[in-house]
């Protein structure tokens, strides 16, 4: 999930009223993430990597898709507060375990299927993904699902999605 700086904007400029608060981006994309992973069940794992200028996870491994570890997510997510630039391949790395030649270690990666949420323009741009599913991919065999919250973005997250039969959804109110 991204926490950049451009996910402190609201989320749709166009209800933005006196009378009703808008959320932000960030608090958009991390109700999200939680609603979808409330759906899941309980024998469904999973983690949460944030990225911006770094990345960061919530936990080391995979956690059940439980009451207890949706609550504990959900109060980590409520204590980052957005800011930086927005680095998603930091993020995927961290995600996946990668080494110092970055690629993935198929010992360590738990997930095959990975979700990303973002408002779509990165740091690194496009250029690196189809290299690096060429590089990954046979390995991991990993989905790549891509939510872009908001207009805009760089192509990145299309790519990522597209190159490992994942889903691109933009959404925008």
């Amino acid at each position: 999930i991204d926490r950049s700086g451009s996910m402190q904007s609201v989320f749709d400029p166009t209800t933005e009223s006196p009378e009703k608060r808008v959320p932000t981006r960030w608090e958009k994309a991390s109700s999200e993430l939680c609603g979808f992973v409330e759906t899941l069940g309980e024998r469904a794992r999973f983690d949460v990597v944030v990225f911006h200028d770094y990345a960061e996870a919530w936990r080391e491994k995979l956690v059940a898709a439980n009451a207890r570890n949706l609550a504990a997510a959900r109060g980590w997510l409520l204590g980052q507060k957005p800011n930086g630039g927005t680095c998603l391949r930091r993020g995927l790395d961290l995600g996946l375990a990668a080494g110092p030649d970055g690629m993935p270690d198929p010992e360590q990666v738990e997930a095959d299927t990975v979700i990303v949420l973002c408002d779509g323009a990165t740091a690194e741009g496009s250029g690196w993904v189809d290299a690096w599913l060429k590089r990954v991919q046979p390995r991991l065999r990993l989905v790549v699902h891509a939510v872009q919250i908001g207009e805009g973005g760089d192509g990145t997250l299309e790519a990522l999605s597209r190159g490992s039969g994942g889903q691109f959804v933009r959404i925008t109110r």
